[in-house]
């Protein structure tokens, strides 16, 4: 599989409620000390929606579009990460989701839900993918990609939801 690049990808009807829920003051988010790695000074919330082998969160049936829409039969790990605007752009480190886990046949996805100047970046083949309401990137999990934290409003936010699946 190349990367592929899918925008609109669920209907309005189904995107609207995903990201006033996500946008909301209900929905939770938990602080982590590190983007890529901990402690590789960069901050960031994330929500985990379901990890390993069972549900983390009670908002997961709210992704259902999203998921049912990739056909994933098997999720690894569903997670939102939020990061806020900088003074100016910083690409954190290539990396793949999952590292020393088995990559064979394992996809990873990313569904943006804000409008940034924060795209995603791949290594190999070099690609940028603009971060863009409602679009969603999919590939093999070995592609190295990295994100760029946006430039912009400290209280501006790039939200991406990442799905890592059979």
């Amino acid at each position: 599989m190349t990367i592929e690049v899918i925008d609109n990808f669920i209907s309005e009807e189904y995107y609207k409620p995903i990201v006033e829920t996500i946008h909301s003051k209900e929905f939770p988010w938990f602080y982590n000390l590190g983007k890529v790695n901990i402690g590789d000074g960069l901050m960031q919330f994330t929500h985990v929606f379901y990890r390993g082998v069972g549900i983390n969160s009670n908002w997961l049936k709210l992704l259902a579009p999203i998921y049912e829409n990739l056909g994933v039969t098997a999720p690894i790990k569903i997670k939102a990460n939020t990061t806020f605007g900088m003074p100016s752009k910083f690409q954190t480190e290539f990396h793949v989701d999952g590292v020393g886990q088995d990559l064979t046949h394992r996809k990873t996805a990313i569904f943006y839900l804000s409008d940034t100047n924060g795209p995603t970046v791949f290594k190999d083949p070099e690609q940028e993918v603009e971060c863009k309401q409602n679009r969603l990137v999919k590939f093999d999990a070995h592609h190295e990609h990295a994100g760029v934290l946006h430039e912009g409003d400290p209280s501006s936010r790039r939200i991406v939801i990442n799905f890592n699946y059979y």
